[in-house]
């Protein structure tokens, strides 16, 4: 999953959420620094179809921890990863498709 093509909104900080904003075929981009070495769990709220991948960077390069797309199914794309005090991720989400009020917000914790 490339990078999105528009800054995304501001990193979420764990046990609050950010308001997506997306439209069909949008992405947004969120940079996540872990605060302690730990299992994380980062997923979407709301009525829409979406893909979820968390990146870790290593050597400058993205790379895949974990990913879920949840299209098609009444459950969000929720993934757990163990991550690392003062590592680099990224987690990257792109709506496919809106439900209902289409609101999707995003959280770790």
């Amino acid at each position: 999953m490339p990078p999105a093509e528009r800054p995304g909104p501001p990193a979420p900080v764990p046990f609050r959420s950010v308001p997506l904003g997306l439209g069909p075929g949008e992405q947004a981009d969120f940079r996540i620094d872990p605060v302690e070495t730990r299992a994380y769990t980062v997923g979407p709220f709301g009525d829409g179809d979406l893909v979820v991948v968390l990146f870790e960077e290593r050597n400058g390069e993205p790379r895949c921890l974990v990913g879920h797309d949840d299209g098609g199914t009444p459950h969000n794309a929720t993934r757990a990863v163990r991550l690392v005090k003062g590592c680099r991720c990224f987690v990257r989400i792109r709506l496919y498709s809106a439900r209902g009020s289409g609101e999707t917000a995003v959280m770790c914790w």
